[in-house]
C-alpha cells in the first residue's frame, strides 16, 4: 500500500524540485521509503509503506532486469505467490519477494491480458520504454484511487488530487456539477469525475494507455460485473458450501503479510465471520480492534466481546471522543480532497490512527458485504416489495414484514417502501425535507447511479445490489475508507470484496 505520482510531459526538463514537492503532499500513504526516477519527458514517483518484503529490493520504481519496464504500484496482490509459482516455471527469475516484482512480470509477459488473473486491489502506473508508453489501471472495484490529469502539454496521474495540484496548480478550480450533484443527492464518488473540473478519476476495472508519440489516452474497461441472474437452484447447503469455502481462502490470501496485523471488530456478522476464518489459519491469533464513540458509550464493544471470546481475544477499545470531531473532519476532508457524507469517517480516523500507534500496519475490515449480501434497509425493502408481488408468498408477507422490522425498525422499513412503490408521491417530500434543498435550486443533471449493465438481471433486489455495489453506495465508502486508513499510513483489506465471492454471490435469488 503505497502513493503513486507520474508526469510524462512536452517540457525538455522536468523540473525535480517540483515533481518532489508534489511526491511530498502524498507522504502519508508511504512512510517508509521514496523513490523518483526522471528520465527524457518521463518522471515516475513512489512512496512506500512496506508490507511484503520489508528490504531495499521492494524498493519502487522498479524495472525489468533489461530496463526496458518500470513500475510504480500502489496495492497488494493476495495471490501473487500462486502466480510467482507459475512464472517460475515458464522460466522468470526474480530478485525479490515482494508481490510488486510479481506485477512487473506479469505485466512484461503477459501484458493487460493478465489483469484479470490478479487476486488484490491496485493502482498502478507501468511504463515500456520499447513501446514509449504508460499504461495506468485500478483494480476491478475502484479500492485503490487513481486520478488523472490529461492535456495538450502533459499526462499526470497520482493516487491523490493533491500531488497533481502540486504539479498544476491551475487546475484548482471546482467541478460545478459534481458538486451539486453531491449536495442533491450525496453521490461521493462519481464514475471518471472529481470534485475538480480537469481531474479525472480512472473507472474501477479499466485501465488507460498514453501513447508518448501520438499524445493519445486510450481508456478501456477490462472486467465487469457478471451480466445475469444465476441460474435457480434450491441446493441451499451447497451453496452455503462453496460461499464458505470462498470467503475463508479471501480471508486467509489477505493474511499474507511481513508486518503485525489486525482486525476491525464490530461483533456484526460480517467482521465475526472474517475473525472465525482467521482463526482457521495455524498460528494466527489476531489483535482486534473496536471503535467506542463518545465518553460514556462502549458502543459496538459488547459486542465485539461476545465475538472475539471463542478465540480467546480481548478486543482493544479505541475511543472517538466528542470533543475533537471537528478539528478531524477538517483533516479528513483533506485526506479526501473533497467533502464527507458520512460521520462514520470520524470514529473510522481515530480507529486507524489507534492501530498505527500499536504498531500495527494491516486492518482486515467487512466493507463490502452489506451491499453483497443485502444488509441495508432498503435491500428489506425491496426483499419485502418482491415477496409481495408473488401471490404463493402473499400468506408469509405479514410474517416477513413483522421481522424485517424488528430489525430495521418498522417505520424506517415502511418509509423505504414507500419511496420504492410510490416515488411520485414521495420525491417531493424528499426534496422539500433534505437538508440539500436548502442549499441548492432544483437542478437537472443526469443520474450516474444505473448505466444499464444490470438490464440482464431479472431480479429487482439483485438490481438494486448491483447498482449500488457498482456505482453509488459502495465507491463512496472505499473513497473514504481508503483516505482515512492512507491518512496513517495503514493498509485496509476488504476480504467480501474478493472479485469470486463478488461474481458467485451477487448474481443469485434475492431469496438466498
Amino acid at each position: 500500500m503505497c502513493g503513486i505520482l507520474g508526469l510524462i510531459s512536452n517540457s525538455a526538463l522536468i523540473e525535480r524540485r517540483r515533481f518532489e514537492a508534489a511526491l511530498d503532499t502524498i507522504a502519508h500513504r508511504g512512510p517508509d521509503d521514496s523513490g523518483i526516477h526522471i528520465a527524457g519527458p518521463v518522471a515516475l514517483g513512489h512512496r512506500r509503506l512496506s508490507i511484503i518484503d520489508l528490504s531495499a529490493r521492494g524498493h519502487q520504481p522498479m524495472f525489468s532486469a533489461d530496463q526496458s519496464s518500470a513500475l510504480i504500484f500502489n496495492g497488494e496482490i493476495y495471490n501473487y505467490l500462486e502466480l510467482r509459482e507459475e512464472l517460475v516455471r515458464g522460466g522468470v527469475t526474480f530478485q525479490s519477494d515482494s508481490d510488486s516484482e510479481v506485477l512487473l512480470a506479469i505485466l512484461d509477459r503477459w501484458g493487460t491480458a493478465g489483469l484479470t488473473r490478479l487476486n488484490g486491489m491496485w493502482a498502478f502506473a507501468y511504463w515500456n520504454e520499447r513501446r514509449r508508453t504508460m499504461l495506468v489501471c485500478r483494480d476491478r472495484f475502484g479500492k485503490k484511487p487513481l486520478y488523472y490529469l490529461n492535456d495538450n502539454a502533459s499526462f499526470a496521474f497520482s493516487s491523490e488530487p493533491k500531488a497533481l495540484l502540486s504539479l498544476r496548480p491551475e487546475a484548482r478550480q471546482v467541478n460545478a456539477e459534481h458538486l451539486r450533484r453531491f449536495l442533491a443527492r450525496g453521490i461521493l464518488a462519481d464514475t471518471g469525475q472529481s470534485f475538480y473540473a480537469s481531474i479525472q478519476s480512472l473507472p474501477a476495472a479499466h485501465f488507460a494507455e498514453f501513447d508518448l508519440d501520438s499524445r493519445r489516452l486510450r481508456v478501456q474497461r477490462y472486467w465487469d460485473y457478471p451480466q445475469r441472474d444465476a441460474e435457480p437452484t434450491t441446493n441451499v447447503d451447497t451453496l452455503v458450501d462453496e460461499f464458505e469455502a470462498l470467503l475463508v481462502d479471501s480471508v486467509q490470501i489477505r493474511l499474507r503479510a511481513d508486518v503485525p496485523l489486525g482486525i476491525a471488530l464490530s461483533g456484526g456478522l460480517d467482521s465475526s465471520a472474517i475473525l472465525a476464518a482467521s482463526c482457521r489459519q495455524p498460528g494466527i491469533v489476531p489483535v482486534c480492534l473496536t471503535s467506542t464513540y463518545g465518553a460514556h458509550s462502549e458502543g459496538e464493544l459488547g459486542w465485539a466481546k461476545k465475538a472475539a471470546a471463542p478465540f480467546g481475544i480481548e478486543p482493544i477499545a479505541i475511543e472517538a471522543p466528542f470533543d475533537q470531531a471537528e478539528s478531524v473532519y477538517r483533516k479528513v476532508a483533506w485526506h479526501m480532497d473533497s467533502p464527507t457524507y458520512s460521520p462514520a469517517v470520524y470514529p473510522l480516523y481515530n480507529l486507524m490512527r489507534g492501530v498505527r500507534e500499536r504498531g500495527i500496519r494491516v486492518m482486515l475490515e467487512g466493507q463490502g458485504a452489506d451491499e453483497l449480501l443485502g444488509g441495508y434497509v432498503q435491500h428489506a425493502a425491496a426483499s419485502a416489495i418482491q415477496s409481495g408481488r408473488r401471490l404463493s408468498q402473499l400468506p408469509s408477507l405479514a410474517g416477513n414484514l413483522r421481522r424485517l422490522g424488528r430489525t430495521f425498525g418498522a417505520r424506517r422499513l415502511m418509509m423505504y417502501m414507500a419511496r420504492s412503490l410510490f416515488p411520485a408521491a414521495t420525491n417531493p417530500y424528499r426534496q422539500r425535507y433534505g437538508a440539500a434543498s436548502l442549499l441548492i435550486e432544483p437542478y437537472p443533471f443526469n443520474d450516474p447511479v444505473d448505466d444499464g449493465s444490470a438490464s440482464g438481471y431479472r431480479d429487482s433486489m439483485n438490481r438494486l445490489l448491483l447498482s449500488e455495489h457498482r456505482s453509488s453506495v459502495l465507491p463512496a465508502l472505499l473513497h473514504y475508507g481508503d483516505a482515512v486508513s492512507m491518512a496513517h499510513g495503514v493498509e485496509s483489506r476488504l476480504p467480501f470484496m474478493d472479485y469470486r465471492l463478488v461474481e458467485f454471490a451477487l448474481p443469485l435469488s434475492a431469496s438466498f
